[in-house]
């Protein structure tokens, strides 16, 4: 129940309107944010109609809006397809190359190793781990903890050092990321660890 106007387009000007931008400048913003998450067509619908997908990118529009310093994303490839999700973490990174701080929130540790240049770790309500996406995702102890599953090539590096396939302790941040992150041909989002 998040929303509060009665149609997608209000919903996202909403933020423009209390800062009293002009009606010019605010629909120009508006229709670039629709435009650029595939809501334009949604403009007139009620928030409350859209699928889940369509609310998730509404809540971002809604969010960017202002243009902010700092953006906080809550799982936001949850729910959505293989491109949307994609869209999100490549708006995201260019957020970030601005020079916005984005603080992203998931239990998907496979999108935290894509995207991350730092992690932190909680666990009931307690800082479990905090550093370098390097570290804190390889640190398997900490991550049990948290109840997280590592990613994929983390909880497979065992069995292949067993194997003689991998030396003890040779893998890196970039041996878990996914060709290209999720911008790379083949990937794809996934939850990977339990929620």
């Amino acid at each position: 129940h998040q929303f509060v106007t009665s149609s997608v387009w209000d919903e996202v000007a909403c933020g423009l309107r209390l800062r009293h931008l002009d009606e010019a400048e605010t629909a120009a913003r508006v229709n670039a944010l629709l435009e650029r998450f595939d809501l334009a067509s949604r403009a007139r619908l009620n928030p409350f109609l859209l699928s889940h997908g369509e609310k998730r990118r509404l809540s971002v529009a809604t969010a960017l809006v202002t243009r902010p310093r700092v953006l906080i994303m809550d799982e936001p490839t949850f729910g959505q397809d293989r491109a949307r999700a994609v869209q999100v973490v490549a708006l995201a990174r260019s957020l970030a190359a601005e020079g916005v701080a984005v603080l992203l929130v998931a239990h998907d540790l496979q999108l935290a190793a894509d995207c991350a240049d730092r992690v932190a770790v909680m666990a009931e309500g307690r800082l479990v781990a905090c550093g370098p996406a390097s570290e804190v995702l390889l640190d398997e102890p900490s991550l049990r903890a948290a109840g997280l599953r590592p990613a994929p090539l983390a909880r497979l590096a065992p069995q292949l050092a067993a194997a003689g396939l991998l030396a003890p302790g040779s893998i890196r941040l970039d041996d878990l990321r996914r060709p290209g992150g999720l911008t790379g041909p083949g990937s794809r989002p996934g939850r990977e660890a339990a929620a």
